[in-house]
């Protein structure tokens, strides 16, 4: 066949074209598709332009690039091209590109990939305004301050009254992803295999007026097999990137399935904090998101204010009809991250007891697609939430690095760990961790530095594990606190360092069950007189620490009342000591700040104390504690308890 060389009238660039009768399927050329960009009639002759790895140029379909000319209608008719050709690659050659939404709808805009060479892609929005039949106003108006939008903007989303610039009343953006598969439960209708790299969105977020949140610039609704790899997110009004089950929030058009999205090596940088989140997940089988920097991002609020939004990544079934499944966000860090809840924010609707073990997921990377197991399509589980990874990441000046909000029924909860925050740093937050009726919870091998306060489970928790962390320089009275009903809390094996008063509170006698304090090191305390722990407060008794264990932990620098678990009585702080027979106890590091009976004793006050249980000769259980300094050796003293509260004095043996 012959072929022509013919000059392109937007780039100017020669470019062959393929004398043919047949388009890129094979279907026959007719003269509607004769567009001068692919198709050509010549002389009563069909050509077809050359393409190299089915790669089209945005140019060649009018995008100018000049960051002045909108380029919306260039670039979706390059995308539709490539729907016709069963896909593609659509390359954007450095320059500034004007957008406003390309839409990518149905499953046949499967197998995309989008790559910029620099190129910008700055976000145009349209006029804000009520979304028509929104409650606010009443349906049917047209007036300048409430103009209709279309019939398409049915507002069945009564909660959301504000003005937006959204076409659609769940979410909108500049790449606008749809599969319009609804009640899905695998990725047979899913638009597939899409890839977007080296493309840097921006948006003009002005700080006092311009938050939209129903704004993002990439959303994907019905996905499979996604990499979203080294673009940026600048100063985006919602997200940066939105992952969700409908672009319109309607009943019956709930649960498009996404899964296996990668999102790696991007930068998501709010600027002004006038935003939702980086990255918005409300459904999705299986997310990765790795070698990311969140910085400047979430909307706050002053208290009792509203407009605050969670975090930079938040997971967000917002119906128990949806499921969140299998998630790990790994080495990323976050800055300056503001917002209601905390860095990383999840919501979890129900509590299940056959999760698997999450940290299988943390090798895993998607592989070509296949279609999710069928058995989900059973109402038992539909909701199921699959476990999330978060490890080596580090959080600066964040109000708290993970956020968990969970259930009611939370105290119902039986299996494993379901959530793991492991081998990160954390530096100069408000919170430790903020847990709120959430279950299922292993923080392990970190490091917490400069936190304000250091709530643990702000609103309750079951089934915590925290493990081998350091923890230093919590500024406030309570380093690690556990308030209203929670239950299987373990701390152990933890270093705590420059902690300025209580290091541990629990603030729910109930609490105490199942409970361990194991193995920690506690350091010296600021105030050499403070006290170790209040277990219980206000209301706790001797009979509620039977269940609590508390064993193997060091004290140096504390007193001897310091060194025990108190109640409140009645509030903080007139301490009441539990009485030594009621706890369990093993062997523990220990600085002794008695004076020895003997004047003469010149040996070291650090040593180890064993507390055992014993019977005296009439049978009747008492508390012995035996101290072996560590010099001199073949030393030991003891002391027995005389009172619920008391020991007598030191005895060398």
């Amino acid at each position: 066949m012959n072929t022509i060389e013919l000059n392109d009238v937007f780039t100017g660039e020669w470019t062959v074209f393929l004398e043919t009768n047949e388009n890129y399927i094979g279907n026959p050329i007719t003269d509607a598709m004769c567009d001068e960009i692919i198709y050509k009639k010549i002389d009563q002759k069909y050509y077809r332009r050359v393409l190299e790895n089915n790669e089209v140029n945005v140019q060649w379909f009018g995008a100018k690039g000049d960051g002045i000319t909108e380029d919306t209608h260039a670039v979706q008719l390059a995308v539709d091209f490539l729907k016709n050709i069963k896909g593609g690659t659509l390359f954007f050659p450095k320059a500034k590109y004007v957008i406003q939404s390309v839409d990518f709808i149905g499953k046949e805009y499967s197998n995309i990939s989008i790559i910029g060479n620099q190129a910008v892609i700055k976000q145009k929005i349209g006029i804000k305004r009520y979304i028509d039949n929104c409650p606010v106003y009443p349906s049917g108006s047209n007036t300048p301050e409430y103009p209709r939008t279309g019939e398409n903007d049915i507002c069945l989303w009564n909660g959301y009254k504000e003005r937006t610039s959204s076409r659609h009343t769940g979410m909108d953006g500049v790449f606008v992803f749809n599969s319009k598969a609804y009640r899905e439960y695998n990725d047979i209708n899913a638009i597939k295999n899409i890839k977007i790299k080296g493309i840097r969105f921006e948006s003009q977020n002005n700080v006092t007026e311009d938050f939209d949140e129903l704004m993002s610039q990439v959303v994907l609704c019905g996905v499979s097999n996604v990499l979203i790899e080294e673009c940026e997110f600048i100063q985006f009004y919602s997200d940066g990137i939105t992952i969700l089950g409908s672009i319109n929030e309607h009943p019956d058009t709930k649960r498009c399935y996404n899964g296996y999205v990668e999102i790696r090596n991007c930068l998501f940088d709010g600027v002004n904090c006038n935003n939702r989140q980086g990255v918005s997940v409300y459904y999705c089988d299986r997310s990765l998101i790795e070698n990311c920097t969140f910085k400047n991002i979430t909307r706050s609020a002053e208290p009792g204010e509203p407009g605050a939004m969670p975090g930079a990544i938040d997971y967000e079934s917002d119906s128990v009809n949806i499921y969140q499944r299998s998630a790990i966000v790994r080495n990323c860090y976050f800055e300056n991250i503001g917002g209601s809840l905390g860095a990383i924010s999840i919501l979890i609707h129900n509590v299940k007891d056959e999760y698997p073990d999450p940290m299988a997921l943390a090798g895993y990377t998607p592989e070509v697609t296949n279609s999710a197991n069928p058995d989900l399509d059973s109402i038992k589980k539909a909701n199921s939430f699959k476990g999330f990874v978060f490890e080596n990441n580090i959080f600066e000046k964040v109000l708290a690095p993970l956020s968990i909000i969970g259930i009611e029924n939370y105290m119902d909860y039986k299996g494993n760990y379901i959530v793991k925050f492991v081998d990160s740093s954390v530096n100069h937050a408000k919170l430790l961790m903020n847990l709120s009726k959430a279950y299922g919870v292993l923080i392990e091998n970190n490091s917490f530095t400069n936190i304000k306060e250091g709530a643990l489970a702000r609103e309750g928790a079951n089934k915590v594990l925290l493990k081998n962390n350091n923890i230093s320089n919590v500024g406030e009275e309570i380093c690690i606190h556990i308030s209203d009903l929670s239950s299987h809390i373990e701390i152990i094996g933890n270093t705590f360092k420059h902690i300025k008063a209580l290091a541990i509170n629990f603030q729910n006698k109930l609490s105490l069950s199942n409970s361990k304090i194991i193995d920690n090191d506690f350091g010296t305390p600021q105030n050499l007189n403070n006290i170790l722990m209040v277990l219980g407060s206000g209301n706790a008794t001797p009979e509620d620490f039977i269940n609590l264990e508390i064993r193997g932990n060091k004290h140096s620098g504390f007193n001897d009342i310091g060194i025990y678990p108190f109640m409140v009585d009645p509030i903080y702080p007139n301490y009441t000591q539990i009485p030594p027979s009621k706890i369990l106890y093993g062997v523990s590091e220990f600085q002794n700040a008695d004076i020895f009976p003997d004047p003469t004793y010149l040996g070291n006050l650090i040593g180890m104390v064993k507390n055992e249980r014993l019977k005296d000769y009439n049978g009747i259980p008492i508390i012995v504690q035996t101290f072996i300094p560590y010099d001199p050796i073949n030393k030991q003293y003891r002391r027995v308890a005389v009172s619920n509260t008391a020991f007598s004095a030191w005895k060398e043996i």
